[in-house]
Parts: C-alpha cells; sequence; structure tokens
C-alpha cells in the first residue's frame, strides 16, 4: 500500500502542469491605468490650453486689425479733408488773384483814358505785367503742388509701415500656428505610442489569462487521473510502476518542449512588434519632417508673392500719381506752353517725390520702374 502511494505521488509530481507553463503575475495593472488616465488628463487639458490661447490670439488679432482699418480709414479721411480744403483755400486765392488783376487792368484802362481824353502821355505802370504775374502765380502754385505731394508721400510711407508691420506680425503667426500644428501632431504621435503600448499590455494580460485558464483545466484533468489511478487495484501499481515512470519522463519532455516553443514564439511576437512600433515612429517623424518642410516652401514663396505684387502696387501707384500730378498741372497752366514764344526757354521745375520704402525725395529718373520723361 505505502509503494503504491509513492508511485502515485512521483507520478504526480511528474506529470503537474506546473511544470509546463511558466505564468507570470502582472501586478502594475493599476498603476498603468493611473498612468493612462493622468496622461489621458493632461493632454485634455493642454487641448483646452492650446484652444483658449488660439481663441484669444485670433481675438486679438481680430482686435488689432480692426483698429488699424480704423487708423487708416481716419487717416485717408484726414488726408482727404486737407486736400479738399487746400484745394478750396486754393481755389479761393485764384479768384482773388483773378479779382485783384482784373480791376488793376480797369484801373489802368480808365487812367489811360482819363490821360488820353486830357491830351497828357501817360507815365509807364509800375505794376508787373501779365506774364510776370502768371509766373509768379505758376511758381507758387508749383510750391503749393509740391508741399501737398509731400504730405501725401508721408502718408504713403507711414501705410506702407504699418503695412510692413502687419506683414510681419501675420508671418509671426503663422510660425507660431505651424509651431503648435506640429506640437499637437508629436502629442497625438506619443498618444498612438501610449495606446499601442497599452494595447500590447492587454494582450500579454489576455494571454497570461488563457495560461491560468489552461493550467487549471490542466490540473483538473490531473485530478481526475489521479482519481482513475487511486480506482485501481494495488497489484497493478506494483506491475506497472516503471510503465508509468517512463510514461512521465516523455510527458514531462514533450511539456519542456512545448514550453521552449511558446518562450521562442513569445520573443518572436515581441520583436516583431518593437520592429513595428520603429517603423510606424520613423514613418510618422519622416511625415512631420515632410509636413514642415512643405509648410516652410509655401511660406517662402507666399512671401516672395505678396512682396512682387507690393512692389508693382508701388510702382503702379507712383506711375499713376507723377502722371496725375503732371496732367493736372497741363491743365491748370495752359497758358505757359505760350512762355517761349514771348518770354523766352525758362528752366524745367524739378519735382521731387518722396519713396514710400525709404522716405527720401528722388527726382522720377531715380525710379527705375519705366517713368519716362515728358509722360
Amino acid at each position: 500500500m505505502a509503494a503504491a502511494e509513492a508511485a502515485t505521488a512521483r507520478k504526480q509530481a511528474a506529470t503537474t502542469p506546473e511544470s509546463d507553463y511558466a505564468v507570470s503575475t502582472w501586478n502594475g495593472a493599476d498603476e498603468d491605468e493611473e498612468r493612462r488616465c493622468a496622461t489621458q488628463r493632461r493632454t485634455r487639458e493642454f487641448s483646452e490650453a492650446n484652444r483658449q490661447m488660439a481663441e484669444q490670439q485670433r481675438a486679438e488679432r481680430d482686435a488689432r486689425e480692426a483698429a488699424e482699418r480704423e487708423n487708416a480709414r481716419v487717416a485717408r479721411a484726414e488726408a482727404e479733408q486737407q486736400m479738399r480744403e487746400e484745394q478750396m483755400r486754393e481755389a479761393a486765392t485764384r479768384q482773388q488773384t483773378a479779382e485783384a488783376l482784373r480791376q488793376a487792368q480797369e484801373a489802368e484802362r480808365e487812367r489811360r483814358l482819363t490821360a488820353s481824353a486830357a491830351g497828357s502821355r501817360p507815365p509807364p505802370a509800375l505794376v508787373g505785367s501779365l506774364f510776370d504775374f502768371a509766373e509768379k502765380r505758376e511758381s507758387e502754385e508749383a510750391q503749393r503742388a509740391q508741399q501737398r505731394l509731400r504730405e501725401d508721400m508721408a502718408i504713403n510711407a507711414r501705410l506702407a509701415e504699418a503695412k510692413r508691420a502687419r506683414t510681419r506680425e501675420e508671418r509671426e503667426q503663422e510660425r507660431s500656428y505651424a509651431a503648435q500644428v506640429a506640437d499637437a501632431n508629436f502629442e497625438d504621435f506619443q498618444r498612438e505610442v501610449a495606446q499601442s503600448r497599452l494595447r500590447r499590455l492587454q494582450e500579454q494580460k489576455e494571454m497570461q489569462n488563457a495560461a491560468e485558464v489552461a493550467a487549471a483545466a490542466a490540473r483538473e484533468k490531473q485530478k481526475q487521473e489521479a482519481l482513475v489511478d487511486r480506482s485501481r487495484p494495488d497489484d497493478a501499481l506494483l506491475f506497472w510502476a516503471g510503465e508509468d515512470s517512463s510514461r512521465a519522463e516523455e510527458t514531462k519532455a514533450e511539456a519542456e518542449r512545448r514550453y521552449r516553443e511558446e518562450v521562442r514564439r513569445q520573443a518572436e511576437r515581441k520583436r516583431a512588434e518593437r520592429a513595428r512600433d520603429d517603423e510606424e515612429k520613423k514613418a510618422w517623424e519622416r511625415a512631420l519632417v515632410a509636413s514642415d518642410s512643405e509648410a516652410a516652401k509655401a511660406a517662402d514663396a507666399r512671401e516672395r508673392r505678396e512682396t512682387q505684387e507690393k512692389i508693382a502696387q508701388l510702382r503702379h501707384t507712383l506711375e499713376d500719381q507723377m502722371a496725375a500730378k503732371k496732367e493736372q498741372r497741363r491743365q491748370e497752366h495752359p497758358q505757359s506752353s505760350q512762355r517761349g514764344l514771348l518770354r523766352g526757354p525758362a528752366p524745367d521745375a524739378i519735382s521731387l517725390y518722396r519713396c514710400p520704402v525709404t522716405g527720401e525725395l528722388l527726382p522720377a529718373s531715380a525710379y527705375d520702374f519705366g517713368i519716362r520723361r515728358g509722360r
């Protein structure tokens, strides 16, 4: 009886499932869950802070643009009001001058008629000639026109400086927005990495649970076999001890072989997962670098296009302004074309124009974008 119980104990020790499977218990699931919850909470807080900051920056930009538009409108209104007042003053001055000239001519005519009726030769008139008066008036009007042009150029320079500052600010905002987008993409990448890590931990946990279930089933089966062995006669156990020992050795070797195969498969699976994660990370980094490069190229192209458009606009503005000033002077002083017939050629007046970019007073020949003499 004692020999039978010893044989049964050796058989159970040889075929126990605990030697077939190496089950490791994971005790840090709660800590992983807490870290995951904390990461999600921080991500939500960062997203909310980024959204609030973007809304605040958008509101500030809108308010600043509205203030700039209002200032530009006020400046244009003031310039237009000053121009209208100057035109009204010039019109009143021309009218007064014409009236004074007419009165002087009438007085001179009456004096000559009176002297002619009295039979005496009239003395030479002390007043200047009509051409001297017209030349003086043209000179004064040219000076006033140059003053108005300088004021207009100063206003254009201020507006151009405000536009350049606004353009620089917009570029800075675009760069900050691109940086925020890159940070958000990096946070998404980190979130995906954390989720993939959690998925792997969940799979490992499921595999451990499956192994535990299989081990429990094997133990139950072993118990059933032990009950069957106990129900056999003792004589049979005495005669079958050698056969049962060899069978137990084979079972143990098979269990060890299965365990080694399972460990090898798990190691290969882990290596494949690590390689896949590394490849995904490299692909994501390459995509981020490509996106940043494309954004930088687009920003440079947009900046060059805006610069070219601004140069073309300034060129057209100066050309139109010069042509309008020349046409206005030609219409206001039609008698200047007869000056050469009566008084001889007069030197051409040099008109200086203030550059909207540098603010310097330069002649028309200094601009190399198509200003032609006599246009």
